[in-house]
């Protein structure tokens, strides 16, 4: 069910997040069922191919072969905008994970998220990292960890992911390596 919302507003729909983009169109992030996922592998690949990310596993691979959770934003026309493939079974071990090292349970790791140029800058990220930690919370994760991609345009990247309550992990290196509580990701993204 799409709801329409202002841009300032984040709302709770069915386990699923509305929002509106620029010009009014609906977006819908869902968690895909293994039979969507089916449907969508082409879609995914295509959002991540055009930023640039390699994803060929979703377009020459069945689903079966994905071991990663997939979460979808889709416009009200069912059209794939965005996308983010998480781990939610990640152990933060070694010094890879600055402060996060030696954390017990399972943490959430999010290996790619993307949204097609057309529909950057409004707010479909935004949804993607609070669905992204909402589901997290429901697994029991406690932390939320990425890598930024430094190949291009970083400064914007960083910029978003601390716009969503992410921080650098290893400060002292200048690494790659954003990650948060949980609850502070949640906490930034429900605008």
């Amino acid at each position: 069910m799409l709801v329409p919302l202002t841009l300032q507003e984040v709302a709770v729909v069915s386990d699923s997040f509305a929002g509106t983009r620029n010009g009014g169109a609906m977006v819908d992030v869902r968690w895909p069922d293994a039979r969507s996922k089916a449907r969508l592998g082409m879609d995914v690949w295509n959002v991540f191919n055009q930023v640039g990310m390699r994803a060929d596993d979703y377009r020459s691979r069945p689903p079966h072969w994905w071991s990663d959770e997939l979460a979808v934003a889709e416009d009200d026309a069912r059209s794939v905008v965005g996308a983010v493939q998480v781990r939610f079974n990640q152990e933060y071990d070694g010094e890879l994970f600055g402060e996060f090292s030696g954390l017990l349970g399972l943490q959430c790791y999010v290996e790619k998220i993307a949204v097609l140029p057309s529909a950057q800058g409004d707010g479909v990220g935004t949804l993607l990292m609070h669905e992204t930690a909402q589901e997290a919370g429901r697994r029991r994760c406690t932390h939320l960890a990425l890598r930024i991609d430094w190949t291009s345009d970083w400064k914007r990247r960083v910029k978003f992911f601390e716009s969503c309550g992410l921080r650098s992990l290893v400060p002292r290196h200048g690494d790659d390596l954003y990650g948060a509580e949980v609850g502070a990701v949640l906490e930034a993204t429900a605008r």
